[in-house]
């Protein structure tokens, strides 16, 4: 299933210092309400610089990014059957379950229960 439109390409080697961070960040803190702003102040730098970083080494907005992220993470968790939906998009940052799934299908190409089911 669609699981390509959450490859990020990228050489770690020569990212920016800066991105290197925001992507570690990222990657502990997806569950939490997460923002460029709060990355960027997180980093000491502004918001409009660590945007700029994303667009240009990943190709990626820092929503889309963070977006991968917690899809990718939900599909990890889903290979608990038993797991409620909600209850997945919740521990990947999502408040809101019908967002969640409208997201997850235009990233996958199926809703969030059928692909449960189906992995």
């Amino acid at each position: 299933i669609g699981d390509w439109k959450l490859r990020i390409n990228y050489d770690e080697k020569n990212l920016n210092a800066y991105l290197r961070q925001a992507l570690e960040y990222v990657q502990e803190k997806y569950n939490q309400d997460l923002s460029v702003r709060i990355v960027a102040g997180f980093l000491n730098i502004s918001e409009s610089y660590l945007a700029k970083l994303f667009k240009v080494e990943l190709n990626l907005t820092f929503l889309e990014y963070l977006t991968r992220v917690r899809i990718r993470n939900a599909v990890e968790l889903m290979k608990d059957k038993n797991m409620p939906i909600y209850e997945i998009a919740e521990r990947v940052g999502y408040r809101d379950y019908r967002h969640f799934s409208t997201i997850f299908k235009k990233y996958m190409g199926v809703g969030p229960k059928e692909y449960q089911m189906k992995t």
